[in-house]
């Protein structure tokens, strides 16, 4: 499920009710974050009608909140990889649209392989020298 407006403690009160709590098939502890809308002893009172019990996380402590330290990773790779493709456009997609494929399709077909051993240097090399040359 994706939500994309701003969450209220209201809406997330629901959701834990109606979906998360019924779907916990075994008697489980909680882990919660300090997020505004989560207001600890309602999810708590909630929690405890199906059994089940919240543990908050301790406040000013992200190095408990696992979930934050991996989504920083995945932004990290996302930023890498997203600057690597923007400069392989930046260097390349104006050249292949100088190519004539009609007339000189050997000479494109060799072009474009050197394009795709180049950019594969750069996917599995150091982006450093991109970021550093392009931007």
């Amino acid at each position: 499920m994706t939500y994309e407006n701003t969450m209220t403690s209201a809406f997330f009160e629901k959701w834990f009710e109606e979906h998360l709590l019924p779907s916990l098939s075994v008697k489980s502890v909680i882990i919660m974050d300090n997020a505004q809308f989560h207001r600890m002893k309602v999810l708590k009172a909630l929690a405890e009608k199906f059994g089940h019990v919240v543990l908050p996380l301790s406040p000013y402590s992200p190095e408990l909140n696992l979930i934050e330290k991996q989504w920083g990773n995945l932004k990290s790779i996302y930023v890498k990889f997203y600057l690597i493709l923007m400069s392989f456009g930046m260097l390349f997609c104006p050249i292949l649209d100088l190519i004539d494929y009609n007339k000189n399709i050997k000479y494109s077909a060799l072009f474009i392989f050197l394009l795709i051993v180049i950019f594969s240097i750069f996917i599995l090399g150091d982006s450093k020298f991109i970021q550093n040359r392009i931007y």
